[in-house]
């Protein structure tokens, strides 16, 4: 539904000629579809171990059995990239970011990673603040090595292999996550800040 919005969730089942949807009315009744869209409530699996409840523990097995399914139905290609998107949401949380410069300003952030040629998502992760922080491995390193190690482990998990091309933006790009990623036969590409750690010097001079 995200690759092809409508203004409103009836018409992805509708009967018109024009509008019709041959995918959706096959998979769900429309009054069925609905009932569940409106009543969905997640809650702690009781069989997870007991412990004070984290920010983000209400939707972790959703999240987790969303984030495998990907990987099982879809095999990235050599061409990856890893980006943050922000899912709309003026609730009160209190992990809710907020961006000025993005489309959406307001809501909770994912970091993703994604095939370059057909966009599919083959790993995510939610970001719930300090909680996410402690989560994720190699904690000596910076955060914006850590998530990208995290999201790449969960696909060569699923893949059982590397030789991947890695592109990202500037917030990722750095000398220590190019040499963390070579170690494990992964390419990176990636625009960069002239001024972060163990940047050659030349390039503050351009």
């Amino acid at each position: 539904m995200a690759l092809n919005p409508k203004p409103e969730l009836k018409e992805y089942f509708s009967n018109d000629l024009l509008k019709k949807m041959a995918f959706f009315p096959h998979v769900f009744k429309r009054k069925r579809f609905l009932q569940i869209f409106w009543m969905l409530h997640v809650a702690p699996s009781p069989h997870t171990s007991s412990g004070p409840p984290t920010r983000g523990s209400k939707i972790r097995d959703v999240v987790t059995y969303i984030d495998c399914k990907c990987r099982e139905h879809f095999n990235a290609g050599p061409k990856i990239c890893v980006d943050e998107s922000t899912v709309g949401f003026k609730g009160r949380v209190s992990f809710k970011c907020y961006n000025p410069q993005k489309p959406t300003k307001w809501g909770m952030r994912v970091y993703a990673l994604a095939d370059c040629q057909t966009g599919y998502i083959s790993a995510s992760e939610p970001y719930h603040g300090s909680t996410t922080n402690d989560s994720l491995c190699r904690p000596k390193l910076p955060f914006t090595c850590r998530i990208v190690l995290h999201l790449l482990e969960n696909v060569e998990q699923a893949t059982r292999g590397s030789g991947y091309h890695l592109y990202t933006d500037r917030f990722y790009t750095s000398p220590m996550l190019a040499e963390e990623l070579l170690s494990h036969s992964i390419l990176l590409t990636g625009t960069v800040m002239t001024n972060r750690k163990q940047m050659p010097q030349q390039l503050e001079k351009r």
